[in-house]
């Protein structure tokens, strides 16, 4: 057979079985972890799409609200819901997926073999199974602001190195993928930065795309702060640098609880012993770039330093006891080195061992994320919510990692339903119109505090509602009550 033929075909075919391939660790990686790891957190999301899509998440003037804005046009309650989390863990391994591309060019510029990327987005996709403790679900699909704000930075970038890609493409895409990114993370803009002049200190030559993503990432960027202004709300820029070594050690901690270091060592040890071996016993590729992985692993050791410090000296982080996702960005950075370590030990290898590689790598990622069908209604947040109380109601208020997921819970079931916890005040026109329309029609309005005192509960009525009262509170369980509301001119 011709090899040019083959290779032509396979060039054609692959596209095809990239897409299948990432679609088939999402639908595995949402079934294996969503049951047990989705949160309020993400639950309202699906609540935001299906009541009210406003430019940043309820509550806040920052994180536009892309994941319910893309699910917006699924109005059945139970297929927005299992769109959010398919849409979210397809962002995240999209991400790994242009990662893995980008090391590979790295590594061995235009490689032949059409499928390397895929291979190396493979062993990256079971090094962080194998790497990550606990919270894989909040990590790949939790908090979709960084993978889809890194996501659209790394294709702006891809497009600005591309050399056949035509001006007419190019600018529409990298000015749409910066103005969104930026939008969804304020803080992409450093990566950004990290990212356009690490690629221009690599290179030496000046490039006038590379330099255009710099520049519009940062004009972008003061553009949305200036909409976050107009909006209003809490300052996301109060830092303590007095606290950085304390903060420093907090987040280290917390990084280390999530990710096993020793297991990321011994994956990185792993990849390196191999490509040696193959380097003395196998003839493989030559790696043509070694001065420029060089240069990048030093840059990506200094922009996680760099991000590190002046994160953990953030005032926001340290109110939200310096939980690791806020080092987003710094886990990427450390991935990034599995992904160079994988691209040339695949560029190494010949093409039958690294598709033996890659196709060792697939059965390993099914083995470890197959799980039976689990069904919505015995997700574990759902199921908690119903050891509260099993009946559904119209209004919900109390604890907040309680309180949303009843709110979806009760419309999954085909019910009307809002809440007045955390974040509901970006719902108060739609609530307030609910609880006019109860009052008139029923002379009262029923609603359920969940986990928390009545008081507590009114209290969050009073923020969000005006013109009503409470008229009666009824314990119904253990950390329940039903509170009557009426109208305050009423009797």
């Amino acid at each position: 057979m011709n090899p040019n033929a083959t290779m032509s075909a396979s060039r054609k075919l692959a596209p095809y079985l990239k897409i299948l391939v990432v679609f088939g660790i999402v639908a595995l990686t949402v079934n294996r972890y969503a049951q047990t790891g989705v949160n309020a957190d993400f639950a309202i999301n699906s609540v935001m799409s299906l009541q009210n899509i406003t430019l940043f998440y309820w509550g806040q003037n920052r994180l536009a609200n892309a994941l319910p804005l893309m699910a917006g046009f699924i109005r059945n309650p139970a297929a927005n819901f299992y769109a959010t989390l398919y849409l979210s863990s397809a962002v995240h391994f999209t991400l790994v997926f242009l990662a893995a591309h980008l090391s590979v060019r790295l590594v061995a510029g235009r490689d032949r073999d059409p499928f390397a990327d895929l291979y190396v987005f493979l062993l990256i996709c079971l090094a962080q199974l194998i790497v990550q403790r606990h919270q894989e679900f909040i990590f790949i699909a939790g908090h979709i602001e960084y993978p889809l704000s890194a996501a659209l930075l790394l294709l702006a970038f891809l497009g600005a190195i591309s050399d056949g890609l035509r001006p007419l493409y190019f600018w529409p895409l990298m000015l749409s993928c910066i103005v969104i990114a930026t939008g969804v993370n304020f803080s992409v803009v450093l990566a950004a930065l990290a990212l356009a002049s690490g690629h221009l200190l690599v290179e030496r030559r000046f490039s006038i795309r590379i330099s255009a993503l710099l520049i519009v990432s940062v004009l972008a960027t003061f553009g949305w702060l200036e909409i976050s202004r107009m909006v209003g709300g809490a300052t996301y820029s109060r830092f303590d640098i007095h606290n950085i070594p304390l903060a420093v050690k907090r987040v280290t901690v917390d990084l280390l609880r999530t990710f096993d270091m020793w297991r990321y060592l011994l994956v990185l040890a792993v990849m390196i012993a191999a490509t040696f071996i193959l380097s003395r016993f196998a003839h493989g590729r030559v790696i043509p770039n070694k001065t420029r992985i060089v240069y990048v692993s030093v840059l990506l050791f200094l922009f996680c330093v760099f991000w590190l410090v002046l994160f953990a000296a953030h005032d926001w982080i340290r109110i939200n006891d310096y939980s690791y996702r806020y080092f987003t960005y710094v886990i990427y950075a450390l991935f990034f080195y599995i992904a160079i370590a994988a691209s040339i030990l695949v560029c190494k290898a010949g093409e039958t061992l690294r598709a033996g590689i890659g196709g060792s790598a697939a059965v390993a990622l099914t083995v470890i994320l197959w799980s039976p069908f689990v069904a919505l209604h015995d997700y574990r947040l759902f199921r908690e919510v119903e050891a509260h109380n099993p009946d559904h109601y119209g209004l919900y208020a109390g604890n907040y990692w309680q309180v949303w997921p009843a709110v979806l819970r009760s419309m999954i079931a085909g019910h009307r339903s809002f809440g007045l916890a955390g974040r509901g005040e970006g719902n108060r026109a739609a609530v307030q119109a609910f609880v006019d329309a109860q009052l008139s029609e029923n002379g009262s309005a029923t609603l359920l505090c969940i986990d928390e005192s009545p008081d507590y509960c009114l209290k969050q009525v009073s923020q969000i509602l005006d013109g009503v009262t409470h008229r009666d509170v009824l314990q119904i369980g253990t950390s329940t009550h039903e509170i009557t509301l009426k109208a305050e001119t009423g009797p």
